[in-house]
């Protein structure tokens, strides 16, 4: 008798842990930003999410400050409003099996799918072409939570021509200083970000140049930044798609080499299989791996990439040995 009580416990707590369960009045949505494309006469649109729950955890600022050298009761309130900024996403409990609808513009209700442990869930919603004028405004297709307005997202859209800009941020768009780790941590967490010197100028080219351009910033930073890169980008860069690392700790801010070599190719990736006809142009630094996951998606789409930028903050050459398989004529080094 014990052991089938036993079980059928177990049973139901398992029920319990897969069944997916609507949102809380204390837990929060951010709607990250998505795209929207026409593929097999369809529209596809794509909606992700991190679904959180505010903690107090006091403990946390303590440990970063000792990390950062910094005494908070020193600082100047502008500082230490913007420390608190930075660090309130950090102190939070991403939520897991959480589902809820979605409503578009023209009143269509979708699910989205149970969040996994990161609190993240991925969605990818069709409609007939027929469907796209009421949907979209302005080349984005807005969308909220079903009577709840907590939070509100959007998906761009962009035709499948022209061109796809895709750019790191630190150190290629912002000043951060990535070879140094604690110096890119007190920038992230105490100074809002700086531009690189003449990169915005070299954005708006592109964006009065080029046909259709579509602009990707690709970076291994975590999700609860995107607040802040969000603002920096609509700020002095053209708007576009921000893509993320997933959340994540403070000390974890930098992702590593493996991890960020995934992420950044499976997010560029997936932008060229929704856009096969669009040209590339691709912006990096050379801190960190840009040059050589360019270089991988160079030899796989050789056709399709027009130039490759590398802000050099390295001090090497363009005839170094790291750049020798690049085709010199599509590669250019931009130095500080």
């Amino acid at each position: 008798m014990k052991r089938t009580f036993k079980v059928l416990f177990m049973i139901s707590a398992l029920t319990s842990l897969l069944q997916a369960s609507p949102l809380k009045s204390d837990e929060y949505v951010m709607f990250l930003p998505s795209i929207a494309y026409i593929k097999n006469d369809q529209l596809h649109v794509e909606i992700n999410v991190w679904i959180y729950e505010k903690e107090s955890r006091p403990g946390f600022n303590t440990v970063l400050s000792k990390y950062l050298g910094i005494k908070r009761s020193q600082l100047p309130k502008d500082q230490l409003d913007y420390f608190n900024q930075q660090t309130a996403l950090f102190k939070v409990d991403s939520e897991r099996n959480k589902s809820f609808n979605v409503q578009f513009a023209d009143g269509t209700i979708k699910t989205l799918s149970k969040s996994d442990r990161a609190g993240r869930s991925h969605n990818l919603f069709t409609f007939s072409l027929a469907e796209m004028p009421q949907l979209m405004a302005q080349n984005h297709i807005h969308f909220t939570i079903e009577n709840d307005e907590r939070a509100q997202g959007f998906a761009l859209y962009s035709e499948d021509r022209g061109y796809l800009i895709i750019s790191d941020i630190d150190d290629t768009i912002k000043d951060s200083s990535v070879l140094d780790t604690k110096t890119l941590l007190r920038n992230t967490f105490l100074y809002p970000p700086k531009i690189a010197p003449n990169m915005p100028e070299l954005f708006q080219q592109f964006q009065r140049d080029l046909p259709s351009p579509l602009f990707a910033y690709v970076s291994s930073s975590p999700i609860q930044l995107m607040p802040t890169l969000s603002q920096f980008i609509d700020d002095h860069y053209p708007k576009g798609l921000l893509k993320l690392r997933q959340s994540t700790a403070w000390d974890q801010v930098i992702a590593s080499k493996s991890e960020s070599i995934a992420h950044k190719t499976s997010s560029i990736t997936q932008l060229l299989e929704a856009y096969p006809n669009k040209k590339l142009i691709l912006l990096g630094d050379s801190g960190e791996n840009d040059p050589e996951i360019y270089l991988d998606l160079h030899r796989t789409y050789p056709d399709r990439i027009e130039a490759i930028y590398i802000r050099n903050v390295t001090n090497e050459a363009k005839d170094s040995p790291r750049y020798q398989d690049f085709p010199h004529d599509q590669l250019t080094i931009i130095h500080p």
